[in-house]
């Protein structure tokens, strides 16, 4: 998010429902800050908007599409796979109670032992190189 820039949960103000964006949201900052947004509709500043966990970073203005290419272009340097399973994790663990997380969390790193990309990304830290994915 850009330094200067707002972004708000507005639906309210014209008669609509943020239905959709108010699962996610009370999953992000909990139900009390939910519930302020929601209601009021107000709009928050770049520095609200992190310090509330909804942004995990600011830019200079003009510069946020830069950033955001550069952040993009450092995740691609990953192994897909990885990324993939973590992307999985990371969207079935919060509705999860720790017994099934863990459960989840042990067949992923199972799983992900036997892969291709795992293979060269241990080849490549032991020629100490980067892994070509």
């Amino acid at each position: 998010m850009e330094e200067g820039a707002t972004l708000g949960y507005t639906e309210v103000k014209i008669g609509f429902v943020a239905a959709l964006v108010s699962v996610i949201l009370v999953r992000a900052v909990g139900e009390k800050v939910a519930k302020d947004l929601l209601l009021t509709g107000r709009l928050l500043g770049a520095e609200e908007a992190k310090a509330l966990g909804l942004v995990n970073r600011i830019s200079p203005p003009g510069k946020a599409l830069e950033e955001a290419v550069a952040l993009a272009e450092e995740v691609a340097q990953n192994a897909p796979t990885s990324l993939r399973l973590t992307k999985e994790l990371l969207l079935a663990l919060p509705g999860m109670g720790l017994e099934d997380g863990f459960r989840l969390a042990a067949l992923a790193n199972a799983w992900v032992r036997e892969t291709g990309d795992l293979k060269k990304g241990i080849r490549a830290f032991f020629e100490k190189r980067k892994p070509r994915f």
